[in-house]
């Protein structure tokens, strides 16, 4: 995404990834590529200013890039094997319901790895080590001058900052700047752990409900109507209660919908709902709060309209973007380009046949129960993460052997994390901050994944100074945010009273 510039300074050029993995780097730039300029590019108009080409490819297997990963054979037997896994419900949700989700993993790690199947295979080589090396590559070529050092300038989110960290692990001297935002834990990653990754989930629910209190209604449709907006304990855990009694009763009985068509609501429904809503609470809490006030009075209006707009997402006539509409049949170009395989893919590669030929039992003992006793509303909804890597049976011509960290990269990390992540904790930032020398952690005191979750100008001017000059934030730095759940004010659980303001550059 370019930008026009005075003559007298050239732009710079930003690489980013958007996480997943799977995530389309191509329609990041198109989502949010003119925000990521509003936040890294100067100010003012001088000669010392910078500002910011902001580039972003699909990695391997993803979207645009050829050749795809291929484990079926159009985009609407995709389609409908996703749609028959949201039909058979989470684990725990009825008595076979694990079984089902196994088998389908079992039977989409074999088709995705079959070595007879027709085509150029992608398979072996979507690997994080790949990337990283795609992205040292990337770096060289958007190298102006061919005889200088080619170094990175990376924002990453989520998956995208474990990507940036094995980058830095294996360049370290090719780092010019790096922001990580959301930061996964590398050396949990690469062992298959991930169980710890959800330890703060619950505590987001926990705010969901002190938001919604403090807020009352209006704002918060499943406030008590005679909240007053104090810190009643009593209330917050009535408002916990009849959470609870809603998926209690649609785990027990879902319930029958003809808006827009025949259909009905689960509770796996208002549990996948809720994993978004703790993702990105500023924008979904008040919708997660329409549709619980809306279930426990057994109205399905909204939960089904919602339901509704994430089928026509993800199904095979969606076009993303108006330009492809002019293409009839829309091209597979256009499509939702975020695939459970290619997540898969990556995921298993990474794991090196660390999972390879794990039985159901075990994988039950050894992954899945810890996420759940990790968190209770979020461990889960990622049953289903690495249980293809049972059956994927594939190497890729190199891997990631470690150790994480280096002892110096050329330019200092900035690592960003929110105080309460549903699935990148802030413990993990300050985790791997401690592989990397001089690298520092910047606390955003909000809740959701990646700082984007909330608004911060605090957060942003600090980000904004780093790619401008270099300048870290000093240790133990926390900004507050300028917008929370609701519109409420006050500092919900979990966000330290102690606030560290900082005007906009």
């Amino acid at each position: 995404m370019p930008l026009p510039l005075p003559f007298w300074s050239p732009p710079r050029l930003l690489t980013t990834n958007t996480g997943g993995p799977g995530g389309s780097g191509v329609q990041e730039i198109l989502d949010r590529g003119k925000e990521i300029q509003r936040i890294v590019n100067s100010s003012d108009d001088t000669q010392h200013s910078r500002y910011f080409d902001i580039v972003s490819f699909d990695p391997r297997g993803v979207g645009n890039t050829l050749p795809p990963l291929t484990c079926f054979p159009d985009l609407l037997s995709t389609y409908l094997w996703s749609e028959a896994v949201q039909a058979h419900g989470l684990v725990g949700s009825f008595d076979q319901a694990a079984d089902h989700l196994w088998a389908r993993m079992q039977a989409l790690a074999t088709s995705c790895t079959d070595p007879h199947k027709d085509g150029a295979d992608i398979g072996p080589y979507m690997n994080t080590w790949s990337t990283a090396h795609d992205l040292h590559y990337i770096a060289q070529l958007l190298q102006p001058d061919p005889h200088a050092d080619a170094k990175l300038q990376y924002w990453g989110y989520s998956y995208g900052t474990l990507l940036g960290v094995t980058y830095a692990t294996l360049f370290p001297n090719q780092v010019h700047r790096m922001v990580l935002d959301g930061v996964v834990d590398a050396v949990s990653w690469y062992s298959g752990d991930l169980s710890t990754s959800f330890r703060d989930a619950d505590h987001i629910l926990d705010s969901f409900f002190r938001y919604c209190h403090q807020a009352g209604q209006p704002r918060c449709a499943f406030a008590s109507p005679s909240a007053n907006g104090e810190g009643n304990e009593n209330a917050i855990s009535d408002l916990q209660q009849r959470f609870k009694n809603i998926l209690s009763d649609l785990k027990a009985s879902p319930v029958w919908t003809t808006h827009p068509s025949p259909d009905i609501i689960t509770y796996s429904d208002v549990r996948r709902l809720l994993k978004l809503a703790l993702y990105a609470p500023v924008d979904l809490f008040p919708t997660l709060a329409t549709i619980l006030a809306d279930l426990e009075q057994r109205n399905t209006t909204s939960m089904a309209d919602w339901k509704s707009m994430l089928r026509e997402e993800m199904q095979p006539t969606h076009c993303l973007d108006p330009d492809c509409q002019s293409h009839a049949p829309c091209r597979e170009a256009c499509q939702y380009s975020y695939r459970v395989e290619v997540t898969a893919g990556t995921v298993c590669l990474d794991l090196n046949q660390k999972l390879l030929n794990t039985t159901r039992e075990e994988y039950w003992d050894e992954y899945l129960r810890p996420s759940i006793e990790s968190s209770h509303w979020m461990g889960d909804t990622f049953a289903d993460f690495l249980m293809p890597c049972a059956r994927w049976n594939g190497r890729g011509p190199g891997d990631f052997k470690g150790p994480t960290g280096a002892e110096n990269t050329s330019t200092p990390i900035l690592f960003v994390s929110n105080t309460l992540d549903p699935v990148t904790p802030l413990g993990d930032a300050h985790a791997m901050s401690a592989l990397f020398k001089q690298s520092v952690v910047l606390e955003q005191q909000a809740e959701g994944h990646c700082s984007f979750a909330s608004r911060s100008v605090c957060t942003d001017s600090y980000i904004r100074t780093y790619f401008q000059t270099g300048e870290l934030p000093a240790p133990g730095t926390r900004c507050e945010t300028d917008i929370r759940p609701f519109g409420v004010e006050e500092v919900s659980v979990g966000i330290s009273s102690t606030e560290l303001e900082r005007t906009e550059l």
